[in-house]
C-alpha cells in the first residue's frame, strides 16, 4: 500500500487475470509426473483461480480465456455479488473475455458495447468490451432510508473500462495487428463510446479527449515479436501506442497511458531495483520507455522447449488521471528461483499471473 485507499467514488480496485481456458490448457511439461499432470487440469486450476478472485475482492474483475461464463466463473462471480458482461471471439472455443463489477458498489451507467476488430482472414475473431460504470451512490433520507443520489452527482464519479484480449502470436505481423487494433480502440472506438454516453444530443463529439477521462484499459495484450529478445517491458504497449499516435500527427490529443504497476513501482521505496539495461541491440531502449525495464513478470511458462518470460498483462490509465495506491507485487524478471514454479503449477491455476491495483482518480 502506497497511500490510503480512496473514498467511495474517488477510486476503484481492479483485477486483471487470464485464467487459462479448460479447452486451451497445455500438455504437462513432464507427462510422467503426476503432480505436473494435475497442475494443468481445470479440476485443479479452476478452484485455485476462483479462490484468488475471491481473496482479491476487486470492484472490477477482467478475465480472459473463460470457456463459458454460464458454467465457468460466471456462477461463482454472481454468488460473490458481481454483475457479469461477457462475449467471445467468434469461432474461438474457450476464449471469452469477461468483465464483472460489484453490484453493491457499481452499476452500469450506459449499455456496454462490443467492438469487433477482426483480422483480414478472420473479420470477427478479435474484439473488445467497452463499459461505462458509476458508483452506486446513496444518501440518507430524513427517515433514515438509503436513497439514490441525484444523477448529476453520480455522473461526476463515472468511469470507463476497456477490456481487450489482443491477438496472440509472437511475430512482427501479429504485433502490427495488435497495435492497429489497440490504436483503433483508443483513438476511434473509445472516444465515440464516451461521446455516446456523455455528450448531449447535438453536442460536439470531436471535443471528447480520452486523455482527460477516467479510463481503465485492462487486458492481456499478448506477446511481442521475437526481435524484442523475448522481453516485453511493462510500459512497452502504452509507449508504442503513443508513438503511433504521434506519428499519425495526433500528438496534441493522443491518449498518453501508463501502467498502474509502473506507476506503483516508481513510487514504492521497497520495490526491487530495475535490472541493468539489456545489451540486445534489437531490444527496445529502456530510456525511450520512460519506466524501469522488465521489472516484473505476468507470465513465466515452458512450452515445448521454450521458456516464455514476459510482461503482457496490464491495467492502464491516462497519465495524470489516476495514481496507484496499492498493488499486488509480481516476481521480478531476473528471479532465478522461478524455474521450479513455471505456470500453471500446484499452487497457481493459470499460465498468467494476475495484476491487481487500487486506483485513485486525480480528476
Amino acid at each position: 500500500r502506497l497511500a490510503p485507499r480512496a473514498s467511495a467514488g474517488r477510486g476503484v480496485s481492479v483485477l486483471q487475470f487470464n485464467v487459462l481456458a479448460q479447452k486451451l490448457e497445455p500438455s504437462p511439461v513432464d507427462p510422467t509426473d503426476e503432480s505436473a499432470v494435475k497442475a494443468v487440469q481445470y479440476a485443479h486450476r479452476g478452484p485455485l483461480n476462483i479462490a484468488h478472485i475471491r481473496r482479491c475482492d476487486a470492484d472490477v474483475v477482467v478475465l480472459e480465456e473463460v470457456d463459458d461464463p454460464a458454467t465457468h466463473y460466471g456462477p461463482e462471480l454472481h454468488e460473490m455479488g458481481y454483475a457479469v458482461v461477457a462475449d467471445r471471439k467468434l469461432g474461438g472455443a474457450g476464449d471469452c473475455t469477461l468483465v464483472a463489477y460489484k453490484s453493491a458498489v457499481l452499476s452500469a451507467a450506459s449499455p456496454h458495447k462490443v467492438v469487433r476488430l477482426g483480422t483480414d482472414d478472420a473479420p470477427a475473431s478479435q474484439f473488445a468490451l467497452l463499459l461505462h460504470l458509476a458508483p452506486v451512490a446513496t444518501a440518507q433520507s430524513a427517515e433514515g432510508a438509503a436513497v439514490p443520489e441525484a444523477a448529476d452527482a453520480v455522473a461526476k464519479n463515472d468511469f470507463f473500462v476497456v477490456a481487450q484480449h489482443a491477438k496472440a502470436g509472437r511475430s512482427v505481423e501479429n504485433e502490427q495487428i495488435r497495435l492497429r487494433h489497440s490504436r483503433r480502440l483508443l483513438l476511434e472506438e473509445l472516444p465515440a463510446y464516451i461521446a455516446a454516453c456523455t455528450v448531449a444530443p447535438g453536442g460536439n463529439v470531436t471535443a471528447v479527449d480520452v486523455a482527460k477521462h477516467r479510463v481503465l484499459w485492462v487486458g492481456d495484450f499478448n506477446a511481442g515479436p521475437e526481435t524484442y529478445g523475448g522481453k516485453y517491458p511493462c510500459n512497452a504497449m502504452p509507449w508504442l501506442l503513443n508513438a503511433r499516435a504521434r506519428a499519425a500527427g495526433d500528438a496534441e490529443h493522443a491518449p498518453v497511458f501508463e501502467s498502474a504497476m509502473a506507476n506503483a513501482l516508481a513510487r514504492d521505496p521497497e520495490a526491487p531495483a530495475a535490472p541493468a539495461a539489456s545489451d540486445d541491440a534489437e531490444a527496445m531502449p529502456a530510456t525511450e520507455l520512460g519506466c524501469p525495464r522488465d521489472l516484473y513478470l505476468t507470465t513465466c511458462k515452458q512450452r515445448d522447449d521454450a521458456v516464455i518470460r514476459q510482461t503482457i498483462d496490464f491495467v492502464l490509465y491516462p497519465r495524470g488521471v489516476a495514481r496507484t495506491t496499492a498493488y499486488l507485487p509480481c516476481p521480478v524478471a531476473d528471479a532465478a528461483e522461478l524455474a521450479p514454479l513455471y505456470l500453471p503449477n500446484a499452487d497457481w491455476g493459470s499460465d498468467h499471473l494476475s495484476v491487481y491495483a487500487e486506483v485513485e482518480w486525480q480528476v
